[in-house]
């Protein structure tokens, strides 16, 4: 009886084990058929779903080169060595450049290796991007483009061009290939006003903010309000008559405020004067001391989010009433830097209201319990002339 039992445990225990060796040995070849096979070809597919804007796909009707193929290669073989097999045509390779936003540069090889592969129908691939070290010092940001091609075709036609495009996004190593399109061109608009072209540099020219690039989107809409804190300006001049929001303050010297103003807003395309940065309604805001907190309110209550202050005060550092207005203020305070050449950064040489960007209102406490947590001021933009 003993020795049945024995027995019989000796055979479950050799089963048990056989049963784990086998479940350990399917567990190991699954995993290597897993690490070793794709479980799903997906050849050329590429997941839009998450996208939404669709890839463009191009037919006879579009307007493109009847010579070019644009080819994007996957990222990790954008150095790769390989032959790209084309059936109906031959890829002149040795055209092939670094498509650059910047500018174009070709790219020759030095042996013969892409022509004879050219003469058998092959286009090959290897070290295509090599460039000597003088032509990379004239690339801008090279290596970003090393995986965008411009391939000529020796025969001409788009249907010769849909055809290269679709045996090329065949290739696992090609992302996308199509046409060269076209585009028609649209001049950027451009105001009639007098001094535009001439005297306003801070809006062309090299160090200007190229204003017409935005125009050409949008100029601005007259409800879209500014805040101006200035001690007044010349509310009737011709290049700015209607612009402004009552009530108004004129306590002093104009011609500060007419300036700014006509920079912010300025009435563009009407002949005469200058062209204002956008086409919105301003009010003026009392700058002084004691009216500050009240003319951050009224800016508020007139649905005003962004203040312009062209000024500024050294007047013995932070006027903590000022700072917990602007910290409340819902809207933008865009702070000039004032015209010195002092480095404002450093916080004996600090302006304000600009020196607020940099501002924290301080943690207050009474007998040991906190009463005001620290809040700092990220509301303000300070800016400077860049000449």
């Amino acid at each position: 009886m003993e020795k049945n039992k024995m027995r019989n445990e000796t055979f479950f225990k050799r089963q048990w084990k056989i049963a784990v060796m086998a479940l350990l040995f399917i567990v190991l070849v699954a995993s290597i058929l897993y690490t070793t096979i794709p479980t799903i070809a997906y050849a050329k597919e590429v997941d839009f779903a998450e996208n939404t804007i669709q890839r463009r796909i191009p037919t006879l009707n579009d307007d493109f080169d009847d010579s070019k193929v644009i080819v994007v290669l996957n990222q990790k073989n954008s150095k790769y060595n390989g032959v790209v097999r084309i059936e109906d045509f031959k890829i002149d390779v040795e055209k092939a450049s670094l498509v650059n936003t910047q500018q174009t540069e070709r790219l020759d090889r030095g042996d013969d290796s892409v022509t004879d592969a050219v003469k058998t129908g092959q286009a090959v691939v290897t070290d295509l991007f090599r460039v000597d070290n003088a032509k990379s010092s004239s690339l801008v940001r090279e290596s970003e483009f090393f995986q965008i091609l411009s391939i000529d075709l020796p025969i001409r036609g788009k249907e010769k061009v849909l055809e290269a495009i679709a045996e090329l996004e065949k290739s696992e190593i090609v992302y996308s290939a199509e046409p060269d399109y076209r585009y028609e061109t649209i001049d950027l608009w451009v105001p009639n006003d007098t001094n535009y072209a001439t005297n306003q540099w801070g809006l062309t020219g090299t160090n200007g903010i190229q204003a017409a690039n935005t125009w050409d989107m949008t100029r601005g809409l007259a409800d879209i309000r500014v805040g101006l804190f200035e001690t007044g300006a010349q509310q009737n001049h011709p290049d700015l008559n209607g612009r402004f929001l009552a009530p108004n303050f004129t306590l002093g010297n104009a011609d500060h405020g007419t300036h700014v103003a006509g920079i912010v807003g300025a009435i563009s395309n009407n002949n005469q004067g200058v062209a204002g940065v956008s086409q919105s309604n301003m009010m003026l805001l009392n700058r002084n001391s004691n009216d500050f907190v009240d003319s951050m309110a009224r800016a508020a209550n007139n649905n005003i989010w962004v203040i312009n202050a062209s000024y500024e005060y050294t007047s013995g550092g932070v006027i903590e009433n000022h700072a917990v207005a602007i910290h409340n203020y819902q809207g933008l305070l865009v702070c000039a830097a004032g015209n010195s050449t002092a480095d404002i950064d450093n916080a004996t040489n600090r302006r304000y209201p600009a020196g607020y960007s940099a501002y924290t209102i301080p943690r207050k406490t009474f007998l040991g319990i906190e009463t005001q947590p620290a809040r700092p001021i990220t509301n303000v933009i300070t800016v400077g002339s860049i000449d």
